[in-house]
């Protein structure tokens, strides 16, 4: 006679979940700009030669040199002293230097 009695239902807890709430609204307060100024004029200066158009600063041979030896070192040591070689360190700085400045004759 048990089997004609249907087995008892279980019962399932309902899960529970968080409410969802919206995000809260950050206040952005806005600063007001500050008032320009008017730009002073501006004086032109006469035409110089062709480099300092460039926007090319001039330097003196020996002052290449020594900017062309200071870059090499620090080319070499950016990669590593013992690896390369110095004539490649040397020309990549003496383009770079020949790039930024020219030299007074």
């Amino acid at each position: 006679m048990a089997a004609d009695t249907p087995a008892p239902k279980k019962k399932v807890a309902k899960k529970k979940t968080a409410k969802k709430t919206a995000p809260k609204k950050k206040v952005v307060v806005k600063k007001k700009a500050a008032p320009k100024k008017a730009a002073p004029d501006k004086k032109v200066a006469p035409a110089k030669s062709q480099a300092a158009s460039a926007g090319k600063l001039t330097i003196t041979p020996a002052e290449r040199m020594e900017l062309i030896s200071k870059g090499a070192y620090f080319i070499s040591m950016k990669r590593h002293p013992c690896d390369g070689n110095m004539e490649s360190d040397w020309m990549a700085a003496e383009a770079m230097i020949d790039m930024l400045f020219e030299v007074k004759t």
